[in-house]
């Protein structure tokens, strides 16, 4: 089952936000039923693009896109999607009836704007469910087998 906990700081669409500490984020959280889904996890995240990056004990972070190429290439040329940048944090529980839960943790990352434009925020949206897509059929595979993502 997958519970949506929340999209915030998403404008009606055709409009700007230009509060600037609002960036788009998304929590989300579902049974894991591979044996391994942090290897799993880290697996799709290498396929999709993402870079590992260190976190506290227990979690996984990992970043998407790129800031840089963002801003300078814009999110109207090329594959705006794969370039726009997102942080990922990653949690594994065993909880007491021994079922493994991951949470995680979605933030746009493009940093500081005066106005952002709806378009960023969609790209945000469709980058942020081709990447949970991706880490939950990686963890649904039985015993961890090698998965292809889009």
């Amino acid at each position: 089952m997958v519970l949506h906990l929340g999209i915030s700081a998403s404008p009606a669409p055709g409009h700007t936000s230009a509060i600037l500490n609002e960036l788009p984020e998304r929590h989300e959280f579902w049974t894991a039923s591979s044996s391994n889904p942090r290897e799993n996890i880290e697996q799709a995240v290498r396929v999709l693009g993402g870079r590992l990056t260190s976190g506290e004990p227990g979690e996984l972070v990992a970043e998407f896109g790129s800031r840089v190429g963002f801003r300078l290439l814009g999110g109207y040329i090329g594959n705006a999607r794969r370039r726009y940048p997102i942080r990922m944090s990653v949690r594994i529980e065993i909880r007491t009836d021994g079922t493994r839960q991951a949470s995680v943790t979605m933030k746009s990352n493009e940093g500081w704007y005066l106005v952002r434009l709806p378009m960023a925020v969609r790209l945000f949206d469709d980058r942020s469910d081709e990447i949970l897509h991706a880490l939950r059929s990686a963890t649904e595979a039985a015993g961890g087998g090698r998965r292809t993502f889009r």
